[in-house]
């Protein structure tokens, strides 16, 4: 009999186990999905080929967004949310940012607009270095070569004995 009450007792947690999971369920809140995002058909990737028929250039897509990004400072496109969003051009090759853009492109602004990025990534990191110079071969080995004075632990000298 003692065999009974010990598988009873064994199955009633389990029981019990396989019954909580289900009522949490239940009783959790569900949690809300995100709003689905807008399908873009076409986006940077799209014009990234537009600019490049068009132009009859051979852009890939972090130089056009470079420009992109030049074109939104300087007031040419207009952006919400501080840039942060994808690029969208609800109207393909008719929409007025498009044809910005390829003007924009066959003037020569893309390659200027690339320059000038690699001119402030240039700046910057000359900037850095003069914040922080970094040590040379011969400073460290002028702090290796600098030894260090030895103390004497002997009280006694030699002509003391």
């Amino acid at each position: 009999m003692a065999t009974r009450r010990t598988t009873a007792t064994k199955a009633a947690p389990a029981a019990k186990a396989k019954a909580a999971p289900a009522s949490r369920a239940k009783a959790a809140p569900v949690a809300k999905a995100a709003p689905p995002k807008e399908a873009i058909e076409y986006g940077s990737a799209w014009l990234v080929e537009h600019v490049n028929t068009q132009a009859g250039t051979s852009y890939t897509a972090s130089a056009l967004r470079i420009l992109l990004r030049k074109l939104t400072k300087d007031g040419v496109l207009e952006r919400d949310s501080e840039g942060r969003q994808r690029y969208n051009f609800p109207k393909g090759a008719k929409d007025p940012q498009v044809v910005a853009i390829v003007k924009a492109v066959k003037s020569g602004a893309g390659e200027k607009a690339k320059q000038e990025r690699l001119d402030a990534l240039k700046a910057q990191r000359a900037a850095s270095k003069k914040a922080a110079p970094a040590k040379t071969v011969r400073s460290r080995a002028r702090a290796k070569a600098a030894p260090e004075p030895e103390e004497d632990d002997d009280d006694l000298e030699v002509d003391d004995i």
